[in-house]
């Protein structure tokens, strides 16, 4: 038998578990790979696998009976409440996990990647602990270091070698032949555009790579209306036009979306067809559980290989991406469970209808 937890985040007991329940889930904790402790409503630990004893130091007897505080960090325990509270109120999916540390015998720390699963309640209905479900992710945590390093220096030596160059093609530009002027003028917009997609990757990183399956309250509405705003003041030239209900609407995506939608309404300017006006129509339509943002423009359709590099999540030798805009765009909403599709208008004219599918929150 596997220890099984419903949709609303609670532990499923099999048919003929008796009263006794913690030692009937003892016996399925030990059939686990993760590491596992039940946790009683005086957040007491009652149960624990031999996973955890193996990682933590502690024998059983020692874990047993022992408040939480002295196996978890404070700041552990504080967003443990929180989670607890989140799921005892049916605002978390079970399946959301998030960090936090334990502390092991000897006074070390232990990343883990963790989420809880709700006791059945007693028989008044009152909360009744949980079951604590973990990975230690120290192998992840320090490739992650690795590659946050790497990331670094890349981005260090990015925007000083683009500092050179813009430097000297500010020299080149002082001359008065036009075709020189106008080549120093692209080398510099291009150097500048490969200095904001830096930033753009910093930003998104920071915010989401330590919080795996985090849930988020970004009020969407303000973002996309000042994204649109921005298009404007940008691109006067080009038609962009936004449609958002009255009342605010919350979704579950972290405050770079505002890089997702950034990208998606440029590239829908930047796409459109030769010696055209754009004309990008941002909408949101709200539902009882999600939320849809949808940009429709009247380009031309996404190249297939373009497509088939998002779908795939990754190039191969044969596939490239043109750009790291739909990247990010897809990374943001892909990290935040939801969904970005791509499909061609059936409401008039030609074009293109991007979908950012996300939960309402």
């Amino acid at each position: 038998m596997a220890l099984k937890i419903s949709e609303s985040g609670r532990v499923e007991l099999p048919e003929g578990i008796g009263e006794d329940k913690t030692s009937e889930l003892e016996l399925l904790m030990e059939e686990s790979g993760e590491l596992l402790n039940i946790i009683n409503s005086n957040n007491e630990c009652v149960a624990v696998n031999d996973r955890w004893v193996e990682l933590t130091g502690y024998t059983k007897d020692e874990m047993l009976g022992t408040h939480v505080r002295n196996y978890f960090t404070d700041e552990t325990i504080e967003k443990g409440r929180y989670v607890t509270f989140q799921l005892w109120n049916g605002e978390r999916d079970a399946s959301d996990f998030w960090r936090g540390e334990i502390v092991t015998k000897d006074g070390s720390t232990i990343p883990i990647e963790t989420k809880f699963a709700l006791l059945p309640p007693t028989s008044d209905g009152d909360y009744n602990g949980l079951v604590e479900i973990s990975r230690d992710i120290r192998q992840r945590r320090r490739r992650e270091e690795k590659l946050n390093v790497l990331t670094r220096v890349l981005r260090h030596n990015l925007r000083n070698k683009m500092g050179v160059i813009m430097g000297q093609a500010e020299r080149v530009k002082d001359t008065d032949d036009p075709e020189t002027q106008e080549a120093a003028e692209l080398i510099e917009g291009t150097a500048d555009e490969l200095i904001q997609t830096g930033s753009k990757v910093r930003k998104v990183q920071e915010e989401i790579q330590d919080n795996p399956g985090e849930r988020y309250r970004t009020e969407i509405t303000g973002q996309i209306e000042r994204v649109v705003e921005t298009a404007r003041e940008t691109h006067p030239e080009h038609r962009v036009t936004v449609d958002v209900p009255v009342r605010p609407v919350s979704a579950n995506v972290p405050s770079s979306f505002t890089i997702a939608l950034e990208e998606l309404v440029e590239n829908a300017i930047e796409h459109r067809p030769e010696d055209t006006i754009a004309a990008v129509h941002v909408a949101v339509e709200p539902g009882q559980e999600t939320v849809e943002t949808v940009i429709k423009d009247t380009c031309p359709p996404l190249p297939a290989q373009e497509l088939d590099v998002l779908e795939a999540g990754k190039e191969t030798a044969l596939s490239h991406s043109s750009g790291l805009g739909l990247w990010l765009a897809n990374w943001i909403v892909e990290t935040a469970g939801g969904e970005l599709a791509f499909d061609r208008r059936e409401d008039g004219p030609d074009g293109n209808r991007v979908t950012v599918t996300l939960d309402r929150v």
